[in-house]
């Protein structure tokens, strides 16, 4: 998910069951999506790649997770 507004409800599921709610986020620039991209059999539209990146929020502990780990890319 893109967004805190998108995490929220979630976040907020785990956390009723009692869960630790972690996140890992795997931070890869959007160049190397593209170049991905172009090498997949189903290729995403190039303005659809745009747009989920433009909306991107890493996820942080203020959101409600108990831990944000980050995997580069």
């Amino acid at each position: 998910m893109r967004t805190w507004a998108e995490r929220r409800p979630y976040i907020g599921i785990g956390q009723a069951y009692g869960c630790e709610v972690e996140a890992v986020f795997f931070d890869v620039p959007l160049e190397v999506c593209r170049q991905r991209n172009a090498r997949r059999h189903r290729v995403v539209p190039e303005d659809a790649l745009a747009k989920m990146a433009e909306k991107l929020a890493p996820p942080a502990t203020a959101e409600g997770f108990a831990r944000v780990t980050v995997v580069p890319g």
